[in-house]
């Protein structure tokens, strides 16, 4: 499976940026309705906005003005001035990112290696060639640095957003220049309270027959679904165990004792259960 841009993305709700009290007004009302579960929109759009009014969102959530939620994730635009805000639709979605998070790391240092191989970085807003971003959740090689690329991120949300969530991983993958090597998202379903976990990396895609006239040397690699796992309330799961390679993650051969980031049919059974429980 291949991202497909023409898909719709109903969970977008887009509004003309005006002031910056309107825009806190209507991210409030969204972030209550979403509580409320009177509404499904997860992201709000919002444009035009300069790049001095985008900062003074940016950095309010983190000051003593509190403009909008801290845990707002928001992504923008310069050269179509348009900003998009990720709304966490419920605790939950939060929860679920630092718990799987919490997990990964667990996992890596079962491995043997210090806790400073491979460093969780969180929410880290990365620039990209036209937009900067901020995921839910990253990890990077301690060998890339202050500002470096994650090799590995997470994006959490709700079920009605999954195409979107899509969208994100495949933003990472590409604008990243290769830096990123595996975009996990996480899909709530608050319905029937399951969860579908993606993975998804750079990969050739197989050829039809209508593209064998290609040969492979030209075929560039594009965003691929890599894996699907889902964790319903209750039954089997189904599409684990969850496998992040060793060499993508770490960017290096796996040395004697070490291996693949593996999430056990039981570890993500007792994942989801403490993400919907919390």
């Amino acid at each position: 499976m291949s991202l497909t841009p023409q898909e719709a993305l109903p969970c977008i709700k887009t509004y003309k940026f005006t002031t910056i009290p309107r825009a806190r007004r209507l991210i409030n009302q969204q972030t209550d309705r979403l509580l409320a579960d009177t509404s499904r929109a997860q992201y709000l759009l919002f444009a035009p906005i300069n790049t001095s009014q985008f900062n003074t969102l940016d950095e309010g959530r983190f000051d003593s003005r509190e403009i909008i939620p801290k845990n707002t994730r928001l992504s923008y635009n310069a050269t179509t001035s348009t900003l998009t805000v990720k709304l966490m639709a419920s605790p939950k979605h939060e929860t679920a990112a630092i718990l799987l998070t919490a997990r990964i790391n667990s996992k890596v240092e079962s491995l043997g290696l210090p806790s400073t191989a491979f460093v969780p970085t969180g929410a880290a807003r990365r620039q990209g060639k036209y937009v900067s971003k901020q995921p839910d959740g990253s990890f990077k090689p301690f060998s890339r640095g202050e500002g470096g690329w994650p090799t590995l991120t997470i994006e959490a949300g709700m079920s009605e957003s999954l195409v979107k969530l899509r969208r994100d991983a495949a933003w990472w993958l590409t604008n990243s220049g290769g830096q990123v090597h595996i975009a996990l998202i996480a899909s709530l379903q608050k319905d029937d309270r399951s969860i579908v976990m993606e993975t998804w990396e750079m990969m050739v895609q197989p050829q039809t027959d209508e593209t064998r006239r290609v040969t492979r040397s030209k075929s560039q690699p594009s965003p691929a679904l890599k894996q699907e796992i889902t964790i319903p309330e209750v039954g089997e799961v189904r599409g684990g165990p969850l496998v992040l390679g060793f060499e993508k993650l770490l960017e290096r051969q796996p040395q004697q004792g070490e291996g693949d980031v593996v999430l056990s049919l039981h570890d993500l059974r007792s994942w989801a259960d403490a993400v919907w429980t919390a």
